[in-house]
């Protein structure tokens, strides 16, 4: 990839597989989810908030994509760290995939913004300006998938047959979670107050 510091902004590589390298393949008896990619660097990264890049941006300085991780959280940061790995090498034994002819497969996907990588299943986390508050996962391919696809994602371990997915989605989750730690039942959708 490249960043043009005039524009303030740049561009990732993006490859694609040639049909000599899909005939290699045939001649090796090998498939592409065979192929690992390596680590991501960082798994955990601290970024500016986006208002924060914005403010900066508009006075012309220039923004770092990613913040230096305090010295204080180091120790939870290698934990997490150690964790991910863990997960990570769990998602690489499974074999993830979209359940659907090529075609339609191939239309949805041309209505992304951004190409989606189908290989892509390591997870990393990115934390926005304070490392003690959220975390979200990011990276695997079904997470830059359009929602109507997801319905179709299937995983199977090895020797096993694909299995349906479910997309768990907890109506005000965070909410309700603070209720709960204040013990206090949540009787009224906490949207409507």
């Amino acid at each position: 990839g490249f960043y043009d510091k005039k524009r303030k902004g740049g561009e990732v590589t993006r490859f694609r597989a040639t049909p000599k390298l899909f005939e290699r393949f045939d001649t090796y008896s090998l498939v592409p989810t065979m192929v690992e990619l390596r680590e991501r660097k960082p798994l955990i990264e601290l970024r500016p908030s986006k208002q924060k890049r914005r403010e900066l941006l508009k006075v012309g300085r220039p923004c770092p994509i990613r913040l230096p991780w305090p010295k204080e959280h180091r120790r939870e940061k290698a934990g997490m760290e150690v964790k991910l790995r863990k997960i990570n090498a769990a998602l690489a034994q499974q074999f993830t995939a979209i359940h659907i002819d090529d075609t339609a497969l191939a239309d949805a996907l041309s209505q992304q913004k951004r190409p989606v990588n189908l290989f892509q299943r390591a997870l990393h986390r990115v934390f926005t300006t304070d490392p003690r508050k959220g975390g979200r996962f990011a990276g695997a391919w079904w997470f830059t998938v359009p929602s109507e696809l997801r319905k179709h994602i299937r995983m199977s371990a090895p020797g096993k047959p694909p299995a349906h997915t479910v997309e768990l989605d907890y109506e005000a989750l965070h909410f309700r979670m603070m209720y709960a730690a204040e013990r206090v039942p949540c009787v009224v959708d906490p949207y409507s107050i």
